[in-house]
């Protein structure tokens, strides 16, 4: 059987990608009704210093200011934690097929989380 050589896609198509999931996650937080728990106040986007130093948003919550990083896919996942490993970003995955109910209950979903960890790191 005759393997494929497959041309990896080109970095501005994945930008452009990047750029576009970027939008929906915050379309999806704006314009599309969410009732966030009681401890997330709100969801901004961050400024365009804090965007190329690797936050895309930041969430306001009981437990203090928490930095979000948009990704595309697992891959830009891993890529991100390899480049910026002590970065504390909470990281959604947003994929082209998700509706904005998926993208809020991604957020609602990996904030907790991390607020669960942080709660747990300070306990010790």
């Amino acid at each position: 059987m005759l393997s494929e050589k497959t041309d990896p896609i080109p970095q501005e198509t994945l930008r452009a990608l990047g750029f576009q999931n970027e939008e929906r996650f915050f379309d999806a937080l704006r314009n599309h009704p969410v009732d966030f728990p009681s401890w997330l106040y709100k969801i901004e986007k961050a400024t365009s210093q804090e965007d190329r130093e690797g936050t895309d948003a930041w969430a306001y919550t009981e437990f203090g200011r928490i930095p979000l990083q948009v990704k595309s896919s697992c891959r830009g996942f891993e890529n991100f934690h390899r480049l910026h490993p002590n970065n504390p970003a909470v990281i959604i995955v947003v994929r082209a097929t998700d509706s904005p109910g998926e993208i809020q209950k991604k957020t609602l979903r990996f904030l907790s989380k991390d607020i669960q960890s942080r709660q747990r790191r300070t306990a010790r």
